[in-house]
């Protein structure tokens, strides 16, 4: 018996140790990622079985991790409020290079649409075409893992982008995406700080059809800050900035300070406020707007700083 359990144990060691190799024989060359997110409307518990894995690895080989996160959307018309449970769907795929690891996501991603739409009679929209991941920035090894649901959150793994304005950036770690998915094609999303930055978001936003250029933008935003609870006149400035890349617009920034109930009593809340108002490729007006709040006394200008440092780095149109 006790032989028999040794004979076991060592085939058990060799089994394991040939699965790694293969893994890592499997990888070989594959040293860039991207990823593809894929809006689900309305979300199906079908899809968490695992038959459901199965077919999207037959479908798209290329495929190394497999994500759901869900998006819960309450809606009320004439009285009557109902609750509908879209979701997203995240692939991520390898290639040598940064443009095989994309296109191999794109591909991913048309394939599973189509699996969605001809095998479970779901629609799905890609949001934007595929973005490079850094394998460093994913919490877990890359194999197809289909687990249970999170959270509404991905975290961030490389460029961001906003899918209604059409603009990106490049947050780095500490930061978790929350899309909300509408009925219609587009959904949002905010990214929240976690860690240094928590009690950050961004946002991003496109101006109505109104708002032409960037300066019409900012008059317009003066009159809606100023009319906002606890704003702090003298602490409104507004400059000209540039990207990198050589993107051009506006850049305003103010406080807010107003009262918020913490715990039993009364704190007083410090809200700090930074926008970058550009045109993107479409010659729509939009801005990105990074807001940071504290019950201190100062919101960590350290923090605040390096996310400024951020957008102006990394904000592009696409």
């Amino acid at each position: 018996m006790r032989r028999r359990a040794v004979i076991g144990c060592c085939l058990a060691i060799v089994l394991l140790a040939g699965t790694v190799v293969f893994l890592q024989v499997r990888n070989a060359g594959r040293t860039c990622f991207a990823e593809s997110l894929l809006v689900v409307r309305p979300f199906n518990n079908g899809l968490l079985a695992p038959a459901f894995e199965r077919d999207v690895m037959r479908t798209s080989p290329a495929i190394l991790r497999l994500e759901f996160c869900l998006a819960p959307l309450r809606q009320t018309t004439l009285g009557v409020t109902t609750l509908r449970t879209n979701g997203l769907i995240r692939l991520v795929a390898s290639g040598a290079t940064v443009g095989d690891a994309r296109r191999s996501a794109d591909s991913a991603a048309r394939a599973v649409g189509a699996l969605l739409e001809r095998q479970y009679g779901i629609h799905s929209v890609p949001i934007g075409p595929a973005q490079s991941v850094s394998s460093s920035a994913v919490r877990k090894a890359f194999w197809p893992r289909l687990g249970r649901p999170t959270p509404p959150y991905f975290p961030t793994a490389g460029r961001v982008l906003f899918p209604i304005p059409a603009i990106s950036i490049d947050p780095g770690d500490g930061w978790l995406r929350y899309y909300t998915v509408w009925p219609k094609p587009e959904c949002g999303l905010t990214l929240v700080g976690r860690g240094g930055f928590n009690g950050s978001f961004i946002h991003a936003f496109a101006f109505g059809p109104e708002i032409t250029n960037a300066q019409s933008a900012v008059e317009s935003l003066r009159g809606d800050v100023a009319g906002q609870q606890g704003f702090i006149a003298n602490s409104w400035k507004e400059e000209p900035f540039a990207t990198e890349s050589g993107l051009q617009g506006m850049h305003i920034s103010y406080k807010q300070q107003y009262p918020t109930p913490v715990r039993g009593w009364m704190g007083l809340m410090t809200q700090t406020s930074n926008e970058y108002i550009v045109t993107n490729a479409q010659a729509h007006c939009i801005r990105i707007m990074h807001t940071s709040a504290s019950l201190k006394s100062t919101v960590s200008a350290d923090a605040s700083d390096k996310v400024q440092e951020m957008i102006r780095r990394t904000l592009r149109t696409e």
